[in-house]
């Protein structure tokens, strides 16, 4: 597992600069929080701190020029609200976290997550060409486990229709 003074080994820093950049200090200059973030990423380190908080916190990144959300007739607000239902009371603290492809550009998806100090992300909205969808293929904070087993999606009441990137569609039987 990669420590803070491994990342500090590697950018020739301190290792209190390191914790500093990690924990959003205000001396730390942005580019330098940046570049410790994006050097965290390189090497695999993950924040020890959130599995001591007792909220575990997700979000759900939406794509808001491909999906509308905000109002109950829009496409995605029952998605949403039923992610919510569910999370919530199991513990998650849930934000809806509205992005576009100028973020997706300025930021990876695994410097965004360890930024954040999200443990997990529920992502609607995305289209193939989304800068991020290259991201998902080589990320070191996403989990690419699908269900495999059709035994277990037929109890479950679901059937895969299709799959992509390891990400699978489910439809209810």
């Amino acid at each position: 597992m990669t420590t803070i003074q491994d990342i500090a080994d590697k950018m020739g820093v301190s290792k209190s600069t390191v914790s500093k950049a990690l924990n959003d200090a205000p001396d730390i200059s942005e580019a330098l929080r940046k570049q410790v973030l994006e050097t965290a990423v390189a090497l695999g380190y993950t924040k020890l701190r959130r599995y001591k908080k007792p909220t575990k916190k997700v979000c759900i990144i939406i794509e808001k020029e491909n999906m509308r959300y905000q109002e109950p007739h829009h496409f995605a607000y029952d998605i949403l609200v039923g992610f919510r239902q569910m999370a919530e009371p199991a513990g998650f603290d849930v934000e809806i976290v509205p992005v576009d492809i100028k973020t997706q550009r300025s930021q990876h998806y695994d410097v965004f997550m360890l930024e954040h100090d999200y443990i997990g992300a529920f992502v609607v909205g995305f289209s193939l060409s989304d800068p991020w969808i290259q991201d998902f293929k080589i990320s070191r904070t996403l989990r690419h486990d699908p269900p495999r087993n059709q035994t277990a999606l037929r109890r479950a009441g679901l059937r895969r229709i299709g799959n992509d990137l390891n990400f699978f569609l489910m439809k209810r039987m």
